[in-house]
């Protein structure tokens, strides 16, 4: 799971370059990170890989937690505006009120990038985000779901019965049984 935050972050902190809203090369590229919640540890991953990454690079990375409020969210971005950075990466807290700040940094022409979440409006110039249903086939979720529920429950599933695992944008991933 890091490796996914790690490389979440690199691919994002890698394509700010390309959209770096006219900044002179002898300026250091100022980047925002706006995160959903800091209370989560996987968020904490992709900050503090996104830091690294930064630091490697030479920008400056301002992170700001909107602690799960769209209220918050929409202030962080107003300030990263005033702050005058290059691009915006956001985690939305809520994927259809982000809308509204994904509109502020648009004004600005400053270009921004979704991630693990999408944005139900305004332009976004990318979106990067993990494959949830690969993950938990590869961490082996499927296999502990059903051993949690037969050691709880005894064998209440067949032993040829399908798992179904939903992703956030609709797609299912199915295990073979």
């Amino acid at each position: 799971m890091k490796k996914i935050v790690l490389l979440t972050a690199i691919v994002a902190l890698l394509s700010v370059p390309l959209f770096a809203n006219g900044q002179k090369e002898s300026s250091q590229v100022k980047v925002g990170l706006v995160i959903s919640t800091l209370n989560n540890p996987f968020f904490v991953s992709l900050k503090d890989g996104a830091q690294s990454k930064a630091t490697e690079l030479g920008y400056s990375l301002i992170v700001l937690d909107s602690q799960n409020d769209p209220a918050k969210e929409l202030s962080n971005v107003e300030d990263l505006v005033t702050q005058g950075v290059s691009a915006i990466l956001i985690n939305p807290a809520d994927s259809d009120a982000v809308g509204n700040a994904i509109k502020v940094a648009n004004k600005q022409k400053i270009p921004v990038i979704t991630l693990d979440r999408g944005a139900t409006s305004g332009e976004v110039v990318t979106h990067i985000a993990s494959d949830n249903v690969a993950g938990g086939k590869t961490s082996g979720l499927e296999s502990t779901v059903s051993a949690y529920l037969a050691d709880r429950y005894g064998n209440i599933v067949p032993e040829k019965t399908n798992v179904s695992f939903m992703s956030e944008g609709g797609d299912v991933g199915t295990s073979d049984g």
